[in-house]
């Protein structure tokens, strides 16, 4: 009987480049579903508890820039109130 040579693991870049092509190759007959239906329950519940806090933490902001423009139309509402009571540039002459 012929003694089966021992495989030792091999080192090197090369070893890791053919470790990680026989690992996609050993997948690609599999059949993987979407990244979406392969979510945890608890991945789901942190996906959604993200989105509350971005729209949570972006409504404020929103309030404050209506605000601003509130502000800036009632500014704008004074500032010719003033000029219409003005005399015209004219009476001065």
């Amino acid at each position: 009987m012929d003694p089966q040579p021992t495989q030792r693991p091999r080192r090197g870049f090369l070893a890791a480049l053919r470790a990680r092509r026989d690992a996609v190759r050993s997948r690609e007959g599999a059949d993987l579903a979407p990244p979406v239906e392969r979510l945890q329950p608890w991945s789901m519940v942190a996906l959604g508890q993200g989105a509350y806090y971005a729209l949570v933490g972006a409504w404020p902001l929103v309030q404050f820039i209506q605000l601003g423009f509130i502000a800036l139309w009632g500014a704008a509402g004074i500032a010719e109130e003033k000029a219409s009571r003005r005399p015209p540039i004219a009476a001065h002459a």
